[in-house]
């Protein structure tokens, strides 16, 4: 791969990445027969066990980088794509998904949707639209996701820190829940900050599901900075306890330090867990 204005190579750095989301990219443009698994397996060209990739035509991922103009949302849309087939049962494109992703994040209730499929029909206003995208992508725009104004807040230092390695991991922990439990949240730090009494070493957690994965993210309410070891043995033991049966758990934690000089958070760590399939 090259770059199209200079010629000059393109390096993808294989060696760094710990998580790939795959997709399957065609010319051609077949709507909805390819944007969901079910139709192939009604074919018979799939079955369960076959590993699967969404399938986006060019002009499909044209139109997600022109609406999704700001990195953070681009990546997330591209995790969220990636296992929604594990979320729910639908029936749609890929103007219908990415309308979807635009009016809400695409928040479902899986266990409302339970063995229900999901026919969408005249939902791609949306992306009907014209859209300009803006040509620097690195200011963080959370399309269709309403945030309480810490997260926020928090989601904008973390994507500047680039010393943070886990940045984008953690902040798509935070945009994978739900918004009415980072705002409760946010009222525990604002309360924990002005003072009101809460129990020694309190330690508050959300968590969100998709497939076999688990997003847990977590506030750890403190009076004073803790030892280096002691926090990182806090965080492993948080983790682990948010870990799923079967599947991952991806963890992130934030220090919050009382009469802190920081507006936002005085400390963040991530952790990764996966619980390897027992053999027969």
């Amino acid at each position: 791969m090259r770059l199209k204005t200079t010629g000059q190579p393109i390096n993808l750095n294989l060696d760094k990445p710990k998580v790939v989301f795959t997709f399957s990219i065609c010319i051609e443009h077949f709507a909805s027969l390819t944007s969901a698994r079910h139709y192939l397996k009604e074919l018979g060209l799939v079955t369960e066990q076959t590993p699967w990739a969404p399938v986006l035509s060019l002009g499909d991922l044209q139109m997600i980088v022109r609406f999704l103009d700001s990195e953070v949302s681009l990546i997330h849309y591209l995790t969220r794509r990636a296992t929604l087939e594990q979320v729910l049962d639908f029936e749609g494109d890929e103007q219908d998904i990415l309308s979807a992703y635009l009016t809400n994040g695409l928040w479902v209730n899986h266990d409302a949707l339970d063995g229900k499929r999901i026919v969408f029909f005249a939902s791609d206003s949306l992306v009907r639209r014209s859209k300009k995208s803006r040509a620097d992508r690195t200011v963080v725009e959370l399309h269709g996701i309403l945030l309480p104004p810490l997260w926020e807040s928090i989601v904008r230092e973390l994507y500047r820190d680039d010393g943070q390695r886990h940045r984008f991991d953690i902040i798509n922990v935070i945009l994978n829940q739900m918004p009415p439990q980072l705002a409760e949240l946010e009222r525990r730090i604002r309360r924990f900050r002005r003072g009101v009494p809460s129990p020694e070493d309190d330690i508050s957690y959300v968590t969100f599901r998709i497939g076999s994965k688990v997003f847990g993210l977590a506030i750890h309410l403190l009076k004073k900075l803790p030892d280096r070891q002691e926090w990182h043995e806090m965080g492993r033991n948080v983790a682990a306890d948010l870990m799923p049966d079967a599947g991952s758990v991806e963890c992130a934690i934030f220090l919050i330090v009382c009469r802190s000089r920081h507006a936002t958070f005085d400390g963040a760590s991530f952790y990764w867990y996966i619980r390897q399939p027992q053999s027969d």
